[in-house]
């Protein structure tokens, strides 16, 4: 059969091999998720290096015209104007492949770092390692991976017939000489040493396998050499060290929490190191603990410990806000990290360096996670229907700066647990706000309940980062570059007392929906605002039933209020042509009457950005000179390619631990593919990812219910049964 068969075949074998294994099941589990991750990630670097050499080059060309222009004294600023929009660019470019880059560091323990070190220093340290089959030199070197973030360089081994592993503390990269690429967990890669035989016949038999100085190094299905060293005194200490490795790896009874990634470490390490402060300071005061001791909440308990009283409810107060948001009995969620954080910083174990993460992967923590849960359910049970805390109303009646700021603390644990997936759903939103309602009376302490938990100022740099983040838009990212550099060099002239060219920075998006026009309008909100153009840079949205009133005269008062609201931040409208339905909607042209008047007069605290289809955006504003004169700039927003739906589906299933096969792999790239090259209008691009893998979550729900004998594997993976009616 041909090559391109015949590796095809050998990946699934080699999958189904894997998974057909049960003590294998959780990490392959992991595998598959690293495989997707670096392959993704491998794709958007390729793009994005292109697209530095892209702007490189046309940086180059524009800065020999700056100098000719220079030199003949002729116009320069067109010339700076784009090199500046281009170097934006190239910058953004390059912050995005700093995102581009799996951290395997968390992986691995610090014993795990020492022990393979010995292991890197022992395969260096032989001076030359030859092919058993032809007695060609085996290249053994270090080397790094752009994509893969780890203390280690990885330890790579090439053959003459271009077989090649590079090997790294947890997992390592395998390539055949058909360029077929896999990623396996170290712990899969064999080492077999010649040991001397007691016996003529285990002799005879140990010559058919492995002479002296041998060894064979084995992936089953993948890679098989045997490799021979020249030096015979390093043979020992080789073995030893991997020995001693391969000896620690079987030690570890389950992979190591996979995806806490480091900035959610440290927050998770700042708010524990700052509750625990705080709760120091209420056991020292003598009056407050007097109060707790002799409260019914406390007396509530099961089997209270007098010496940790404020401990244990500020313990039920934190499974409280946990219990709220987040499955309890999954330990192994990125949301247990932080409720396994604490429990191991009460025991008395320290997590303080990110590298140490899997320590809370040890039965003893989780047993005591276990036992801590158990003996709070009845209290956490009385308190659901109400979401009461019960350390918190004893602070409230005895002082209520200290409740306030214990609340605080709740809050920002609860914002925690909240964020680690990356995100703040509606729900989530409305958890947070009814959870802690209650509380906040007759206190100062008031949550937020906007997209963004806890408000954080974000730099340019960051926002930049953040947008070349989103899947596709890459002419969109653009224009937003090219909208920055504009906006720096009218700040820069007005610096100078330069005069500059009115312009107007208010924005048409046009495209059709799910193309992430409101996504991208709330960037421009806070670039905006780093830029010093508004000073809040929060959005406000709105359609035409936002503007539009039930009765004559009111729709002028509606608007009014609605533009109050935006005022310096953005006021986006969807479906901007909406608002006016034909020549005769008295109710729509009183609307966007009462809009270009209050744009002309708030014109330094307000930008409106409009949004909807293109024809009917452009037959919109061409239909009044004063929507034309306000509304020059606009951004198309293409529909994403099937590649482009298929890593915004790859990136909704990794939020959610989710995995698929290589046939559902397969089927769902094929159906993209195929709604895209309907060619409907009606196509809802991201919101049809979103309404696809709901389904497809559903259809798996269905098929798992009547399953009395669930695990993690089953409940992460996708079949090609789960997938929806595909058109």
């Amino acid at each position: 059969i041909c090559k391109n068969t015949y590796s095809t075949i050998k990946k699934y074998l080699f999958t189904f091999k894997q998974l057909s294994l049960p003590y294998m099941s959780s990490k392959i589990n992991n595998i598959l998720e690293i495989n997707n991750t670096l392959n993704s990630f491998v794709n958007q670097r390729k793009e994005t290096n292109a697209q530095i050499v892209n702007y490189t080059n046309q940086i180059i060309v524009l800065e020999k015209q700056l100098a000719d222009a220079k030199a003949a004294n002729t116009a320069t600023l067109e010339f700076e104007n784009k090199i500046g929009a281009l170097q934006t660019l190239v910058q953004a470019c390059h912050i995005n492949n700093t995102k581009n880059v799996y951290d395997i560091d968390a992986l691995a323990t610090t014993e795990q770092n020492e022990k393979f070190d010995l292991l890197v220093k022992a395969f260096t340290n032989t001076l030359e390692i030859t092919n058993t089959a032809d007695n060609s030199k085996v290249a053994v070197q270090l080397q790094n991976q752009e994509y893969i973030k780890c203390a280690h360089q990885g330890l790579g081994i090439v053959t003459a017939s271009k077989n090649k592993i590079i090997i790294y503390p947890n997992i390592t990269l395998a390539e055949n000489a058909n360029n077929n690429f896999y990623i396996v967990p170290t712990s899969d890669v064999k080492f077999t040493f010649y040991t001397k035989p007691e016996t003529s016949k285990q002799a005879s038999q140990a010559v058919d396998t492995l002479k002296e100085s041998e060894i064979e190094i084995c992936i089953d299905t993948i890679f098989n050499e045997k490799i021979l060293l020249n030096d015979a005194t390093k043979y020992s200490a080789l073995q030893d060290a991997v020995t001693n490795y391969n000896a620690l790896l079987t030690s570890l009874e389950a992979p190591p929490l996979v995806g806490i990634k480091k900035t959610y470490f440290e927050n998770v390490v700042v708010f524990g190191n700052d509750f625990s402060s705080f709760l120091d300071s209420l056991k020292n005061d003598t009056a407050f603990t007097n109060i707790v001791l002799q409260s019914p909440a406390f007396k509530d308990i099961v089997n209270a410990n007098e010496a940790k009283a404020i401990e244990s409810m500020a313990l039920i107060d934190l499974l409280q806000c946990f219990t709220n948001l987040a499955d309890i009995n999954n330990e192994t969620s990125n949301e247990a990290f932080s409720l396994l954080y604490l429990l191991a910083k009460q025991q008395g174990i320290q997590i303080t360096q990110y590298q140490d993460v899997p320590k809370l992967n040890t039965p003893d923590v989780k047993a005591y996670c276990k036992q801590l849960t158990s003996a709070a359910q009845m209290q956490l049970q009385k308190n659901a229907s109400q979401n009461n805390f019960v350390l918190a109303p004893i602070l409230k009646t005895y002082n209520k700066d200290l409740h306030a700021a214990y609340i605080s603390h709740l809050y920002k644990y609860a914002s925690i647990v909240v964020k680690a997936d990356g995100k703040v759903t509606r729900q989530e939103e409305n958890i947070l706000s009814q959870l802690f309602e209650t509380q906040n009376s007759e206190t100062d302490f008031k949550p937020t309940t906007t997209n963004n938990i806890v408000p954080t100022e974000k730099t340019l740099e960051q926002l930049i980062y953040e947008l070349y983040d989103l899947t596709g838009l890459q002419p969109v990212k653009a224009e937003i570059n090219n909208l920055i550099s504009l906006i720096k060099i009218q700040k820069a002239r007005e610096e100078f007392e330069l005069s500059n060219t009115k312009m107007s920075l208010h924005l048409v998006f046009t495209g059709s929906p799910g193309t992430g026009k409101t996504t991208v309008a709330r960037f421009v909100a806070q670039i905006y605002k780093c830029l010093g153009v508004l000073q809040k840079g929060h959005l406000i949205e709105t359609d035409r039933s936002g503007m539009i009133a039930e009765y004559t005269g009111q729709t002028a008062i509606k608007v009014n209020k609605l533009v109050d609201s935006a005022l310096h931040g953005v006021l986006f409208i969807d479906e901007a042509y909406a608002v006016l339905t034909d020549a005769q909607d008295a109710y729509g042209k009183e609307a966007i009457a009462t809009l270009l008047k209050r744009m002309e007069d708030d014109r330094d605290k307000l930008i409106v950005i409009l949004a909807g289809y293109t024809t009917e955006m452009e037959m919109f504003i061409d239909s009044n000179p004063g929507l034309q004169s306000r509304f020059n700039k606009y951004i198309h927003f293409a529909n994403y390619t099937a590649d482009e739906l298929y890593s915004i589906f790859i990136s909704m299933s990794r939020k959610l631990h989710f995995t698929c096969s290589l046939q559902v792999v397969d089927a769902i790239r094929n159906h993209f593919a195929a709604v895209i090259n309907k060619g409907d209008d009606n196509f809802g691009n991201g919101r049809y990812v979103r309404n696809f893998f709901e389904k497809l979550i559903e259809k798996q729900a269905n098929r798992l219910a009547s399953d009395t004998n669930l695990n993690k594997e089953k409940l992460t993976t996708f079949l090609l049964e789960d997938l929806p009616e595909l058109v």
